[in-house]
C-alpha cells in the first residue's frame, strides 16, 4: 500500500511540475484573455467531440469483454472506466489509467487474465487503426509527401504493429512463446503473463468482436481529430 501511494504521489508530482514549467514558458495573461473571448459554441461542440470519444471507447472495451466471456453491467463497468480517464487526463501517459482499469475490474471479478487481455486488445485495437489511417494518409498524400524520413517513421511503426500481432495471434509463434510460459521453471509471474497469452490468443476465434472493436477504433481516429480542429 505505500508503495502504491508513493508511485501515485510521484505520478502527482511530475504533472504538477510538467505544468509549472508549461505555464512558466508563456503569458498567462494572453492565454486567459483567448480563453475568455473563446467562441462558446465552437468550444461546445468540441467538448461535445470528446464525450463521443470516451463513449466510442467505452463501447469498444465492452466489446472485448464480452469476447472473454465478461458480461458485465455497465454498472459495474463505468467506475474503472472513469478511473483509468481520469489518471489519463490528469497523470503522464496514457498507460497509468489502463493499469489503473484492469486493477479495478480484476479485483471485483477475480478474472485478471481476462480483464487484462480485453484491455491490451483495447489498446492494440486502436494502435491497429492508427497505422492503418496512417498508411492510408501516405498512398493518398504520396505527391505531397516527399521526405523519407516520414515514410521510414511509419513503416518502422507498421513493423512493430506485425511483430506483435504475430506474437499474439499466429499459432506457430503462439506456440513457442506459450512454450516459454509453461516451462516449471517459469515462475508466478510468467506463468500470469501465460494465462494472459492465452486470453488474446482466443480472440483469433473472436472475429466478429474483433472486426467491431477495430471499427469503432478506425471511427474514433477519424472523429478524434475534429476536437482539435474546432477548438
Amino acid at each position: 500500500m505505500i508503495k502504491k501511494i508513493g508511485v501515485l504521489l510521484l505520478r502527482i508530482g511530475i504533472s504538477a511540475a510538467l505544468l509549472i514549467l508549461l505555464f512558466r514558458q508563456v503569458d498567462s495573461a494572453a492565454i486567459w484573455a483567448l480563453i475568455r473571448r473563446t467562441d462558446k459554441q465552437l468550444f461546445a461542440a468540441a467538448a461535445g467531440v470528446y464525450v463521443l470519444v470516451y463513449i466510442l471507447c467505452f463501447l469498444r472495451w465492452v466489446e472485448l469483454l464480452k469476447a472473454v466471456q465478461l458480461r458485465l453491467p455497465l454498472t459495474k463497468l463505468l467506475p474503472p472506466y472513469a478511473g483509468g480517464l481520469f489518471f489519463n487526463i490528469f497523470l503522464p501517459s496514457a498507460i497509468g489509467g489502463d493499469i489503473v482499469r484492469s486493477i479495478d475490474l480484476a479485483a471485483s471479478t477475480r478474472k485478471t487474465p481476462e480483464v487484462v487481455a480485453s484491455v491490451l486488445l483495447d489498446r492494440l485495437s486502436g494502435f491497429t487503426a492508427l497505422v492503418l489511417v496512417a498508411l492510408a494518409g501516405l498512398y493518398a498524400g504520396r505527391h505531397v509527401i516527399v521526405r523519407a524520413d516520414v515514410y521510414l517513421s511509419v513503416a518502422v511503426i507498421a513493423g512493430i504493429l506485425t511483430l506483435v500481432l504475430l506474437v499474439l495471434f499466429n499459432s506457430f509463434v503462439y506456440r513457442k512463446i506459450n512454450a516459454l510460459f509453461s516451462a516449471p521453471s517459469a515462475g508466478k509471474v510468467r506463468a500470469t503473463l501465460g494465462l494472459i497469452h492465452a486470453q488474446v490468443h482466443i480472440f483469433r476465434r473472436r472475429k466478429k468482436s474483433v472486426a467491431v472493436s477495430l471499427l469503432i477504433s478506425l471511427a474514433l481516429q477519424m472523429v478524434s481529430p475534429l476536437a482539435g480542429f474546432l477548438l
